[in-house]
């Protein structure tokens, strides 16, 4: 498995720190170039299959899981602990923190999109116009409050708030969505199965 690598800068004390996903264990190190070590507090069960950090707090990270839902530290990665109950052992691909909106999460999974507005201790389904199936990426649009965009093996998806989802067009030979990710000018850049790294102009 590829490290997932989450952030740079993490709790008080701590600045340059960095947290990765290998082999589906969480590893941290005290900067570039520095060793990586196993928290004292390593989540043990299920593979992490994802990592955020809140943009407001420092020191607070997100992990998702394959098996035991979604995952917080409040200390930099160091002890970590289940979020909710609710989501069970749900499949955790892809987190999305709400710096706009305080208590704003959103949640990746094997079973569509969840979010929770209240810091990620209660959640509910946003599924409407999604295409039925894994979704793996979620990200928020950064310049447009509430602006959400999600992909999966069924494509890329735009919604207003989770509301109602409506499909984004990208090539057929696309293969599916893997990844999301928002560029410093705007653009959405897409991971696909099939064609590599697209794109998306979103300002006209």
């Amino acid at each position: 498995m590829i490290p997932i690598l989450a952030v740079l800068g993490t709790g008080p004390g701590s600045e340059g720190s960095l947290l990765a996903s290998v082999r589906g264990h969480i590893r941290s190190s005290a900067g570039v170039g520095a060793r990586w070590t196993l928290p004292r507090d390593n989540p043990s069960r299920g593979f992490v299959l994802s990592l955020a950090a809140h943009p407001d707090h420092p020191g607070v990270f997100y992990a998702g899981t394959s098996g035991e839902g979604l995952l917080r530290s409040t200390d930099g990665g160091g002890k970590w602990a289940p979020l909710s109950r609710q989501l069970g052992r749900t499949g955790v691909r892809a987190i999305a923190v709400d710096g706009a909106l305080p208590g704003i999460l959103w949640l990746a999974t094997d079973e569509g999109v969840l979010g929770s507005g209240d810091g990620g201790l209660t959640w509910a389904a946003f599924n409407q116009g999604l295409a039925r199936g894994p979704i793996y990426a979620i990200a928020i649009d950064p310049w447009r409050p509430g602006i959400l965009y999600a992909g999966g093996a069924g494509g890329l998806f735009r919604s207003d708030f989770g509301q109602v989802w409506t499909s984004v067009a990208l090539p057929k030979s696309s293969g599916g969505v893997l990844s999301l990710l928002f560029r410093e000018d705007g653009d959405l850049l897409v991971g696909t199965r099939n064609t590599g790294v697209l794109e998306l102009c979103l300002f006209e």
